[in-house]
């Protein structure tokens, strides 16, 4: 255990913490903080930053992104580190690092800090959440669960929990040393914070574990050579004032309000008063919100809009806040399949920044946002606020007065009401105005110290260019396809029914199908009951026909078996891996677990494919199909495609499915690529669930139930003049359906006004 460092070893800044202790910084030049702001290269400095997840963006397309985020004023960039993206296959021990592979990440922080100039916070985990499979964790981990541990092993302080935690922090610390900011040349940006665990008030366990693990992985970063400040986020054991390693964490909150901006301040005042020596911060302050199947995208859900985020982050600083990080900024693309079970492949979020780099009236807001913190940010972190008796005209106008540095008056006027625009007078001792704001609207009136008219103040923030509309080009209609079945065909493995997937070394998150063939105990029709470890949706065939389901209850699934045999039955099951949850219970396992027939658990041998022929075989990117496999289908070409549909609108539309699951290869071409190249979007009409790749790239996961029927086609990866780029469906029978219909490669259309 390294010692504490106090002041007075060795010259140094020093904080007062509020137990007394001394808090030491590394070096104080380059990184250090107090009660009211951080200074960065010796000046104090407002962290002005946003969430780019480089795992959710093709690398090609990095320095667009870094190119707007630089443009809209942000100093600073942040990240999640996921270790399940970089650590993929399991390591044959704990000193085993060949497995672990972060130069992608290393790229990505040396393109912000070198050629962006931006500063950087990481966030490792290893729980991160994320709307990310496992909340970070691998699936192989899974593995080391001690047989007798009761209760949820992930995020404990179990010591075989922590030895392969500290393994991840191992390499994760040899990966980012070299990039803070304490090992960069003077007056360059670095990584600025380093974040342990995350949102950890919301998981279970005691609150002894959960000291002992941000503990561990404090001790562990630091003897991994972190500099930097330790940061981490609603996790009160880091407010602790009496415990001396927990007082060089400092804790941050996160805001997701929506429309409810002032529920905000109780927090606020809370996060200062158990933590007065160190500055307010949001590590999360609300971007937008990630769409779930079934339910609504982000940017048709109410609370995350323009006017919203404005308010929303002025709030923040009239309360004292002086370092906050939009989540998201930019949202990107859960490609593969490391979405969770209820989340769509799309993060746009509605971020200020689209999924594709589109611009639009929330880019313009946190653009207008960061002109004034670069001229007034400094002034900012050091005012100080003062109570006052505001009258207004109108009684959905609040407002709040800060005094900088100078004395000038920083007067925050904010409009509650989100219907309603409001023009009127307002007035406190001194002081009197005229404001105008729109629904929802906030806004600075900067007073300096000489000026006795608040009318002749400066309003702020002031308002940035119209952004230019988008280029065009004509949609693509994709007429036909070649059409395959698949049912997981091939040589298979014996399955051990009862034991976990991940127990057998399969810890993908694609389909497994199982067969069996079985002589039944009876001739007539009888229940056949599937049981798995977490529900995972299941397609029956018996002996060549798809059986219908009867019901559903828990982790059992009951099918109408038709057509059983006295001999030689054959039953395959496609089992549908959802993916793994990103909150709560994060150790759940699948596969399947019990087969029984007429009410009888029947011992039967299966074999398995833990993956299906055409993954196997990569029918996603073949070109040369051979006739007796492969048919020719029809696809409409007339029919406009809707951006959004539900289960309901699609789920009957298509003939009854006699295979588990259907593959489309089909290709298409675009024209030579110009200058001003539009993004471009995938339109799809379907029935069933599946995955969709293009060039041999996955784009990510078809619902059934929606509302996601378009898909971000990545500029890197697509083929220009003319030649044949390679677009695959796989889907499996939704209510004894599949179905394509058709499919539209076209530019996204002008959403600056959305």
């Amino acid at each position: 255990m390294r010692k504490i460092i106090l002041c007075g070893v060795l010259a140094a800044a020093c904080l007062p913490m509020a137990s007394g202790q001394q808090l030491k910084f590394i070096d104080p030049n380059r990184i250090t903080y107090d009660g009211q702001c951080f200074r960065v290269n010796k000046q104090d400095t407002f962290i002005y930053s946003g969430a780019f997840h480089y795992f959710r963006c093709p690398q090609a397309l990095w320095p667009d992104r870094f190119k707007k985020i630089k443009a809209a004023g942000f100093n600073t960039v942040e990240t999640y580190i996921p270790w399940n993206y970089h650590e993929t296959d399991a390591p044959a021990n704990l000193d085993d690092y060949t497995k672990v592979h972060l130069r992608e990440c290393q790229e990505w922080i040396q393109m912000a800090i070198d050629q962006f100039g931006l500063n950087v916070i990481v966030r490792p985990g290893p729980y991160i959440c994320a709307e990310w499979a496992t909340g970070g964790f691998p699936q192989w981990l899974m593995k080391y669960k001690p047989a007798d541990f009761k209760g949820d092993w992930l995020r404990s302080d179990d010591p075989t929990f922590l030895a392969w935690a500290k393994h991840w922090y191992r390499a994760v610390c040899r990966a980012l040393e070299r990039f803070q900011i304490t090992r960069r040349p003077p007056g360059k940006p670095g990584i600025i914070m380093f974040q342990l665990e995350n949102e950890y008030d919301y998981a279970g366990g005691t609150s002894e574990a959960h000291a002992a693990q941000v503990k561990a992985l404090e001790q562990q970063a630091y003897d991994g050579g972190i500099e930097v400040p330790f940061v981490t986020c609603w996790t009160k054991q880091a407010r602790s004032s009496f415990d001396g390693q927990l007082s060089f964490v400092m804790d941050t909150c996160n805001f997701y309000p929506r429309y409810d901006v002032g529920s905000i301040a109780a927090s606020l005042a809370k996060l200062k008063k158990e933590q007065p020596s160190a500055p307010e911060m949001v590590m999360e302050l609300q971007g937008g919100w990630f769409s779930e199947n079934g339910g609504l995208l982000a940017e048709d859900q109410e609370g995350i809009n323009a006017a919203q985020i404005t308010n929303l982050t002025l709030y923040c600083i009239q309360n004292g806040v002086s370092a906050l990080n939009y989540y998201m900024l930019f949202g990107g693309t859960t490609f593969g399949d490391w979405t969770p079970p209820n989340i769509t492949t799309s993060y746009d979020y509605f971020a200020p920044i689209r999924e594709d780099g589109a611009l639009g009236e929330k880019y313009r807001a946190v653009s207008a946002i960061g002109a004034m913190l670069k001229e007034y940010g400094a002034r900012l972190v050091r005012s100080t606020p003062t109570p006052i008796e505001a009258k207004t005209s109108d009684p959905t106008v609040e407002v709040a007065l800060r005094f900088d540095t100078t004395g000038a008056r920083i007067i925050f006027v904010r409009n509650t009401s989100t219907t309603k625009a409001v023009e009127g007078e307002a007035s406190f001792p001194g002081m009197a105005f005229h404001y105008d704001l729109p629904a929802f609207g906030s806004k600075i009136l900067y007073v300096p110290k000489d000026i006795a008219d608040a009318n002749k103040g400066t309003w702020l923030p002031k308002p940035v260019a119209e952004l230019p509309a988008p280029p065009t080009a004509d949609a693509v209609r994709v007429p036909t396809a070649m059409k395959r079945f698949d049912d997981g065909s091939g040589s298979g493995d014996d399955a051990e029914l009862g034991v976990p997937l991940s127990s057998q070394g399969y810890f993908d998150a694609g389909y497994v199908v199982y067969r069996s063939k079985f002589d039944a105990a009876v001739t007539a029709d009888a229940p056949i009951s599937i049981k798995s470890f977490s529900n995972e949706p299941a397609v029956v065939r018996l002996n060549g026909q798809i059986l219908s389901r009867a019901d559903s209850a828990g982790d059992v699934q009951v099918f109408n078996a038709t057509g059983l045999l006295p001999k030689e039955n054959r039953l395959e099951i496609l089992l549908e891996n959802r993916g793994y949850a990103n909150f709560g219970k994060l150790d759940t396992e699948r596969g399947l677990v019990s087969v029984t027939i007429a009410g009888v658990t029947k011992p039967l041998h299966f074999d398995w494919t833990p993956q299906t022929l055409g993954v196997r075989e990569a029918w996603y990117n073949r070109d040369e199909f051979v006739s007796d496999d492969w048919a020719s289908v029809w696809l409409d070409t007339a029919a406009t495609l809707p951006r959004k549909a539900t289960k309901e609108s699609t789920s009957k539309v298509g003939m009854p499915a006699t295979h588990l699951m259907a593959w489309y290869s089909m290709s298409f071409a675009l024209p030579a690529q110009t200058a001003d190249e539009p993004t471009r979007r995938l339109l799809i009409d379907a029935t069933g669930n599946g995955f969709i790749y293009l060039n041999g790239h996955i784009l990510g996961r078809y619902w059934q139930e929606g509302p996601q029927r378009e898909y971000y086609v990545p500029e890197s990866w697509l083929r220009y003049d003319g030649k044949s780029n390679r677009l695959a469906v796989c889907l499996r029978p939704v209510d004894g359906v599949e179905a394509l219909r058709a499919v539209e490669i076209s530019a996204y259309p002008d959403r600056r006004k959305e």
